[in-house]
């Protein structure tokens, strides 16, 4: 609760439809009215751990009432009275996840103690914590929280998450009660959608307002701006429901966990596609060397110049920072058929042993330790990567500021690090689904943003991405329009593909070979073009709904 800020608000706006209210009556001709409030400080409760915050929020919410007697009183001629002392407001000190027993909340039920079918209104602005950042008391709090109430990977759920457990179980039992919190987004995206939406979802509760993605920053001179997400819930209504986009107020007949205007649904992970015709896309190698095995541009030519016959085993690497940035690195790359010629060239068989002792005084429980009899090769030894087939590369971490995923095809033997995704034995068509804007979309519904960035997942995104059965003649197509935006790239030689795909950036040929891909892509999907991503997201998750029918 902090201050109390989500208090003062409500009961100074509460006074304020008061005011308007009587002024109503009074110009209706109604005039015998009691002209004194009946809002009351008594019908506002909070929870706040720290005893000043507490104490301050009882101080603003004093201030709050005062200042609303004033204008109350010049309305209507009636000055407040300021004795003898009113109620104060209910404020107690302690932890808001305190006390959790059974079915009940003993500590929210004692600081409203209220009838069962009163109505009741929870609000709050809950602590950010990712699962990493909880002290030990947190970790016991979510652990006896989340039991028995989520399954799925309940300590990897951001501690936010607790207070909608706990608000959904208190208000599911009150029918006329309503919650709403603002929230990291990140309880909106990825894994924490099927962890801990079918819980919240499986009462009596629908979502009955949102606010999608938004920056909130305070004034403060250090502070960095949130991405914040406002979801209100409520029990299940014909009422409409409103969604607060950028361009507009929605009404949609639901709003799914993911903040779209779309059927519930909770995108699993998958280690195969739903789309039968889409190929395998894998993680890249992961070098787990501590940079022995890597080499920068200097490295290569000195390691060539003495040692001619090194050349064989020294590959590009490429990772998101590779693809991106333009970087140029290399790395060492020794089949098991070819170690002992590589290790009779002495520099690479002084990087081969300094990454077995790397790796021999790792961690015993990690994957280093793990392949400390492999120093030569990365995790995963030698992959399609080598194919004489095309490769198509996926940067593991992408600006969200980009309209579109920049994705590339690699060249012969090179070599996909584990910063990056790649589709081995890929067709042009391929290409032309990552790079459009559906898929785009998609990306950042179910796999959702970090700092800003989209965090690609092969089992997450391109698994699960609904694509139609496509005939010949469709792959044909897009087969065209992927060649059209690698011609389009060549318009700009000096840039890299990050910086080629910035807003700012994108030339007209880029983004007019973009929308071409985009127009045939969606032409595939329906008759009719979309208007907005909103338009997109909810027809990518009926059609997510309809692949799927309850199977994970």
């Amino acid at each position: 609760m902090r201050s109390g800020n989500f208090l003062v608000i409500a009961y100074k706006r509460l006074r304020e439809l008061e005011i308007q209210l009587l002024n109503d009556l009074m110009d209706a001709g109604v005039n015998q009215i009691d002209l004194f409030s009946q809002i009351t400080l008594e019908n506002f409760y909070g929870i706040e751990y720290a005893d000043f915050a507490a104490e301050t929020a009882k101080v603003s919410l004093r201030i709050a009432e005062q200042q609303m007697d004033a204008i109350y009183g010049e309305q209507f001629n009636k000055p407040a009275s300021i004795l003898p002392l009113r109620e104060a407001p209910n404020i107690v000190c302690k932890s808001a996840l305190s006390s959790f027993e059974g079915d009940e909340h003993h500590s929210w039920v004692d600081v409203c103690p209220v009838p069962h079918n009163s109505e009741i209104y929870v609000v709050g602005n809950p602590p950010y914590l990712g699962a990493r950042n909880r002290n030990k008391l947190q970790d016991e709090e979510q652990a006896h929280i989340m039991k028995g109430r989520i399954n799925n990977s309940p300590m990897q759920l951001d501690y936010v998450c607790n207070w909608f457990v706990y608000a959904f179980d208190f208000c599911n039992r009150r029918p006329n009660s309503k919650f709403a919190f603002v929230s990291t987004n990140s309880i909106t995206q990825g894994m924490h959608v099927p962890a801990l939406w079918p819980h919240l979802l499986s009462g009596n509760m629908e979502i009955d307002f949102a606010y999608p993605s938004f920056k909130w920053s305070n004034m403060a001179g250090r502070s960095a701006g949130v991405t914040c997400i406002i979801v209100g819930m409520r029990h299940k209504s014909d009422k409409p429901k409103r969604l607060f986009l950028p361009d507009g107020e929605l009404t949609p007949w639901n709003i799914n966990p993911y903040l779209m205007p779309s059927a519930n649904a909770w995108v699993y992970k998958r280690d195969s596609s739903v789309s039968v015709q889409l190929p395998l896309m894998s993680f890249g190698n992961m070098p787990l060397d501590g940079g022995h095995l890597h080499l920068t541009e200097d490295e290569k030519q000195n390691f060539i110049f003495h040692n001619p016959e090194s050349k064989r085993f020294i590959r590009r690497l490429l990772g998101s920072q590779e693809l991106l940035k333009g970087y140029v690195r290399y790395c060492l790359w020794i089949s098991d058929d070819d170690l002992d010629l590589a290790l009779s060239i002495k520099p690479i068989r002084e990087r081969v042993e300094s990454v077995k002792v790397m790796r021999e005084n790792s961690k015993v429980t990690g994957d280093a330790f793990k392949h400390k009899n492999t120093p030569h090769k990365f995790r995963g030894g030698p992959q399609s990567s080598e194919s004489k087939s095309r490769t198509i590369v996926v940067p593991s971490v992408s600006s969200g500021e980009r309209k579109y995923l920049p994705v590339i095809t690699c060249e012969d033997g090179e070599i996909i690090n584990n910063s990056a995704f790649m589709v081995p034995n890929a067709e042009p068509w391929h290409m032309a689904i990552l790079s459009s804007t559906l898929h785009r979309c998609w990306l950042g519904a179910v796999a959702g943003k970090l700092k800003g960035d989209y965090r690609y997942s092969n089992s997450l995104v391109w698994n699960t991405f609904p694509m139609p059965e496509l005939s010949d003649d469709d792959k044909d197509v897009l087969n065209k329009t992927a060649q059209k935006i690698l011609n389009a790239r060549h318009y700009h030689p000096d840039l890299t593909l990050g910086d080629m795909y910035n807003k700012a950036n994108m030339g007209p040929q880029l983004l007019a070979a973009h929308k071409e891909n985009d127009k045939v892509l969606e032409s595939i999907f329906r008759d009719k073009p979309f208007k907005n991503d909103e338009e997109r997201l909810a027809h990518l998750f009926e059609r997510y709904a309809e692949m799927t029918q309850g199977n994970k």
